[in-house]
């Protein structure tokens, strides 16, 4: 798709809780890789649909029940691997499917609903050329599909399919592989090949209710036509659950049809007013093809308009390059190549053009990519600046400058030898290095300063360093784990130390025979709940002085018994970054099997951070920090005051403590400081406006409705 024209796609069924009428939701984003904050995504487009059910016993995961009754899993709830784009002439498609029960009755029957929607040109508004549900008629399960498009539009499907007699879904059949499909020119709404076999499944399904949710439809580059469908089954050698891949294919063989199937020349770089143009022909037919015509234009320009005068034999290809020449002289341009074959007598014309981007690389143009030191943490100091510089442009660089500033402080300018190659990076660490010792919270710009680059808008990188302070609290209290299934041991410590999470770590001691019995989670205050380990390592025994941090070199799982050491957890403690401190924070143990059992001894909680922001530290200078509501969720800031004339740093931040708004205010009249505050565009909700530097800062709480 063109930029800011990628789109993601999901289903709301009107059992949902808010949802009245079911529908298919399209939202697009743009994304902005080198200014992330820049990106947007759309409002979601919803077309209503045909009515369907898509729940199978209330969400769960057994749904669909095998011959001898071991339930597995429809996959509900979400559209399959994968929503499938393709370009045709004149129109973009995509297609899709999921799973829906079509029994009306108390019992359940699997079938596949899918949908071919359709835009006249990028950027325009989705609507559904066609929907279809792909159903047994003797009561057999169809589900876990995936759906391709080939070269002339047509469409496959790969699918499992399941029987079971005693439930009244068709006659008894393992887990099996098929595919279907239609070809462009069918009746709108059905899949017109009859299920075809792919491999028989010779067992059941075992051991667990999940089921192949990483299959896969796919198409085949040298053709466009043959596809192939990657699946779940259990095969006979064992049997033994496994994978298979079947090769299928929708689209008739014609006798003459070429297309051209890439653009190999120019490519991105330094162009100049008269570069070559080279396009790939591929002969797509089943006889041989001479004498093509061939075309290309720039940008929709004036045609160029050739002969191939060789021959290509099926199933082959040849490069060729055009003997009139292209004008990409225009530096940061990018221009669109649109090349095409003309064959008379083509029989399939959808494969014959091509498109692609070229850009003219601006020659100057350098920039950083990202703030690499110091990182956040617990009693910095004096730190070294480090940085990542990336040439983008044509040209190597060397000797120039880069800086960087400190919470809106006059930057330090350093020089750069280099040399740094075109598309290369390289890092750098300033010689003069900041003063990061006050806990709290730095707002770190770093910039390259070169005279002659010809993009600045790539030039910077914003990042955030926090020092913040940590307490320990540890819980000595010896109490039982287990050894019946389902018994709960939790074990709480209080918190009264007032700090505004950055970073939690848990150290345990443990005895305990089987450790793949346990389940450990985390409870926050706020009820935040993070699991730190979830029934792994089997029958080892024991924690010892095992700590759960998320930045340890290696995850819980890949430990073994007693887990001395430092280990990522099975979940993610940033989940309590920007919570609030105090209260009592509850280690929850579960004992999920009979037999074992032992004791926890001891355990830590480290919760590291910054100061909790409160309403009441609102003087900074002798004055006051005034908001006031100006209504339509805009904000006046002030902050009257003679003492402070550096720069400060205007930082607005959510609930959750993530900074969604940095500005730099300097007191240009002496008399304070003044902006303008729009928060049109934040959902609702509370948020914490704070102007200061590294030294000392003013807060306050607002309302955006």
């Amino acid at each position: 798709p063109a930029a800011g024209n990628a789109t993601v796609v999901f289903y709301q069924d009107d059992a949902y809780a808010g949802v009245t009428t079911d529908h298919i939701k399209f939202w697009d984003l743009d994304v902005d890789f080198d200014t992330p904050a820049n990106s947007t995504i759309s409002t979601p487009q919803e077309v209503n649909v045909t009515a369907f059910t898509s729940i199978f016993d209330g969400t769960a995961f057994n749904n669909l029940t095998q011959p001898g009754g071991q339930d597995i899993d429809a996959l509900q709830g979400i559209v399959m691997n994968q929503a499938q784009y393709k370009k045709m002439p004149g129109y973009n498609m995509c297609v899709f499917t999921f799973v829906i029960d079509v029994d009306p009755t108390a019992g359940e029957q699997a079938a596949l609903r899918w949908y071919e929607f359709r835009q006249t040109a990028d950027g325009m508004p989705w609507t559904m050329h066609q929907e279809g549900t792909f159903a047994s008629v003797d009561g057999t399960h169809y589900w876990h599909g995936s759906m391709m498009i080939d070269t002339q539009g047509n469409i496959g499907m790969g699918f499992s399919a399941m029987g079971n007699n005693a439930t009244g879904n068709g006659p008894d059949q393992f887990v099996s592989s098929y595919y279907t499909g239609r070809l462009s020119t069918d009746p709108l709404g059905s899949m017109t090949i009859a299920p075809q076999l792919i491999a028989a499944g010779a067992a059941n399904i075992p051991g667990s209710e999940r089921y192949g949710d990483y299959g896969k439809c796919d198409i085949d580059p040298s053709d466009y036509k043959r596809m192939y469908f990657i699946n779940e089954y259990m095969s006979a050698t064992g049997p033994a659950r496994a994978d298979v891949v079947g090769r299928f294919q929708i689209a008739p063989n014609f006798t003459n049809d070429v297309g051209i199937i890439d653009i190999t020349a120019p490519v991105d770089g330094t162009l100049t007013a008269s570069e070559n143009v080279t396009v790939t022909i591929r002969n797509f037919g089943t006889a041989d093809a001479s004498n093509i015509p061939v075309s290309y234009n720039i940008d929709g320009g004036t045609s160029v308009d050739e002969v191939y005068a060789g021959t290509i034999t099926p199933g082959g290809t040849f490069d060729y390059t055009f003997t009139g020449t292209g004008d990409f002289s225009t530096e940061g341009q990018t221009y669109n190549i649109a090349a095409t074959t003309n064959l008379v007598g083509d029989e399939d014309t959808a494969n014959d053009p091509y498109n692609e981007d070229v850009t003219h690389i601006f020659a100057n143009d350098i920039g950083v990519t990202a703030i690499t030191g110091p990182l956040s943490g617990q009693g910095l100091g004096i730190e070294s600046i480090s940085i990542t510089i990336e040439n983008f442009g044509a040209v190597s660089q060397s000797n120039f400058n880069v800086s960087y500033s400190i919470d809106g402080n006059p930057p330090v300018v350093e020089n750069v030898t280099g040399p740094v190659a075109p598309g290369a990076s390289i890092p750098f660490t300033f010689t003069t290095q900041g003063d990061f010792s006050a806990v709290g919270s730095y707002a770190l710009v770093a910039q390259t300063e070169l005279a002659t680059d010809s993009v600045v808008g790539n030039n910077s990188v914003n990042g955030t360093v926090v020092n913040f302070t940590c307490f320990n609290e540890t819980d000595n209290t010896v109490q039982p784990v287990g050894p019946n299934l389902g018994d709960v041991t939790d074990a709480t410590l209080t918190y009264t130390d007032d700090i505004t999470i950055d970073d939690v770590n848990v150290t345990v001691n443990i005895d305990h025979t089987w450790v793949g019995d346990l389940e450990i989670r985390l409870i926050s205050p706020a009820a935040t709940e993070v699991v730190l380990f979830n029934q792994t390592n089997g029958n080892s025994d024991n924690f010892v002085d095992t700590v759960f941090d998320d930045e340890a070199a290696g995850p819980i799982t890949a430990g073994t018994p007693p887990f001395t050491g430092s280990w990522t957890p099975d979940g993610n403690l940033s989940d309590f970054d920007g919570e609030n401190s105090v209260g009592d924070w509850t280690l929850r143990i579960t004992d999920f099997a009979n037999g074992d059992g032992g004791q926890i001894n001891d355990w830590t909680l480290q919760l590291c951070g910054t100061s909790a922001l409160g309403v009441d530290d609102n003087t900074l200078g002798g004055g006051d920090l005034i908001i006031l509501n100006q209504g339509n969720d805009q904000f006046h800031v002030s902050l009257p005051t003679t003492e402070i004339t550096d720069p400060l740093v205007l930082t607005v931040t959510n609930m959750l403590g993530q900074r969604v708004f940095n500005y730099s205010l300097s007191n240009e009249t002496g008399l304070g400081y003044e902006y303008n505050l729009n928060m049109s565009y934040m959902s609702s909700g509370v948020y914490i406006v704070s102007l200061g530097n590294s030294k000392q800062r003013s807060t306050k709480r607002i309302v955006v409705e």
